[in-house]
């Protein structure tokens, strides 16, 4: 009896063995594909084109202006100005 005994506890901490080396390696796969799946959907954003892009503001447009196409601008946005505050 004790011999069978003892072969029947072998086997059940064998297979616990088993359970949990297989708890653990799933443990593993769910974290690489956790990984897998954010990497994925970061090589998808960066492989579509970049959209066209015009920013809002124009605060270089004067870099490309003549003195006298800065004066009449300035003149403008004066007039702009005082038309706001009548």
């Amino acid at each position: 009896m004790g011999q069978l005994k003892e072969a029947a506890m072998r086997t059940e901490t064998a297979i616990d063995q088993v359970r949990r080396e297989l708890h653990r390696v799933l443990a593993h796969m769910r974290a690489d594909l956790d990984r897998i799946e954010i990497l994925m959907a970061a090589l998808s954003a960066f492989s579509r084109p970049v959209p066209d892009y015009e920013p809002a503001f124009r605060n270089m447009r004067h870099l490309m202006l003549t003195a006298h196409e800065l004066h009449q601008t300035a003149g403008d946005d004066r007039h702009g100005i005082s038309d706001l505050a009548n």
